[in-house]
């Protein structure tokens, strides 16, 4: 029998949260990659993710404790005894300690690599604590700096990480889960190109063809980009009129949670952006 030394998760850069889900001075507690951690926006605007338990008695900064300011640094201060943290996981100060013993104690907790953009709240994470070799693309600064975020829709689905990656970059399954717009009316029909951009990340275009009782009655653009070895974006619509992915989700969630995980998956030749995008992780995220 095989017995793993730990649970292994994937390594990559992981989506927190929207940057507007963590306001300045709030502190906020959450479980990633079987860690308890804490997030927290000091007064500098910056966000830090530090490992939840204090190590003086073990008491979780997410639950009751708040940000204060400590020599000019962002700080979480424990709800227990009044320790206070910085961002980069040092003790700042322990009350009625003079700084000579607190040096000596050296205490601090892991600090997580954040990094925020897109209005998203990235952590890193890798099984062997090892360093990243590459950054989330800030896509909306770099490609659609007029693009805002008005919401999110968030849905709790069971299932095995590479599945739900890969289907982000899947375009064979788009004309069969995402093709019904007004059933019996509205259709769409998804084609895409068989390149898949010159860089390291595969970037798969193709177009939408609008149909109504099964005449094509109009089309706009369909861009899949990579954005890192854990993010996909999808967009739909010309960059002056970006509408998203606003086809029927509900049916892919309820594919995606009864599917089952292959080891030697049967691809065929149309499922190139599949095996583009495995190797794509293979380079960067399975380093």
């Amino acid at each position: 029998m095989l017995v793993m030394d730990k649970l292994q998760y994937p390594n990559g850069w992981i989506c927190l949260m929207p940057s507007q889900h963590l306001r300045t001075n709030e502190v906020k507690p959450f479980e990633m990659c079987g860690q308890q951690l804490v997030a927290f926006r000091g007064g500098s605007g910056a966000v830090h993710v530090l490992s939840a338990y204090c190590p003086h008695l073990g008491a979780n900064f997410g639950v009751g404790g708040h940000v204060v300011t400590e020599s000019g640094d962002d700080c979480i201060q424990c709800p227990f005894h009044g320790w206070r943290f910085g961002g980069d996981g040092q003790c700042k100060r322990i009350p009625n300690i003079k700084n000579s013993e607190l040096n000596a104690l050296k205490a601090n907790v892991k600090n997580w690599l954040t990094v925020e953009a897109n209005e998203i709240i990235y952590v890193w994470y890798h099984n062997d604590g090892i360093d990243p070799q590459n950054y989330p693309n800030n896509f909306v600064a770099n490609i659609y700096p007029k693009l805002k975020m008005l919401g999110t829709l968030k849905r709790l689905v069971y299932q095995q990480f590479q599945q739900m990656e890969e289907n982000g970059v899947d375009t064979v399954h788009f004309s069969y889960l995402h093709n019904k717009f007004v059933p019996g009316l509205l259709n769409a029909e998804y084609v895409f190109n068989s390149d898949c951009g010159a860089g390291p990340a595969p970037v798969f275009t193709g177009r939408v063809i609008y149909k109504m009782f099964g005449k094509a009655v109009g089309t706009t653009p369909i861009i899949i980009r990579t954005l890192s070895p854990v993010a996909v974006l999808v967009e739909v619509g010309k960059e002056s009129s970006f509408i998203g992915q606003i086809v029927t989700l509900g049916d892919e969630f309820d594919v995606l949670v009864n599917s089952m995980r292959l080891r030697r998956p049967l691809l065929t030749r149309h499922n190139q952006s599949i095996l583009v995008y495995r190797l794509y992780q293979s380079n960067l995220k399975l380093q």
